[in-house]
């Protein structure tokens, strides 16, 4: 967690460069593009002395994801808006939240 959430944020701009520039989209086209903004993590328990600093980045991190997404042209969802992570544990999610992350996904992958 040595990385802003501004610098992981430009991190994945690099990558939706990557991508704009490679011709594997339809008919040698780039292809569409989704940035997902992770649900952020809370600070529980043994993980939580793992990632000490990385609650208030995580959750700090979809504003400058957002950004990079219009920016390059690409859609973007906010995970935090449809899932959380385990109350138990802070930093992974249940199958409920997986499930409701997906059908969020597929939603915004077929507006693309």
């Amino acid at each position: 967690f040595a990385m802003t959430p501004r610098d992981g944020a430009l991190c994945v701009e690099r990558l939706v460069k990557c991508i704009a520039a490679n011709g594997c989209g339809p008919e040698g086209a780039a292809p569409a593009v989704l940035v997902i903004a992770p649900a952020p993590l809370v600070e529980l328990g043994w993980l939580g002395e793992i990632f000490v600093g990385g609650a208030a980045k995580s959750r700090a991190l979809a504003a400058p994801l957002a950004e990079v997404a219009a920016r390059n042209g690409a859609a973007f969802l906010d995970a935090a808006t449809v899932a959380a992570v385990d109350a138990e544990e802070g930093v992974h999610l249940s199958a409920d939240a997986h499930r409701a992350l997906g059908a969020a996904v597929a939603a915004e992958v077929l507006r693309l």
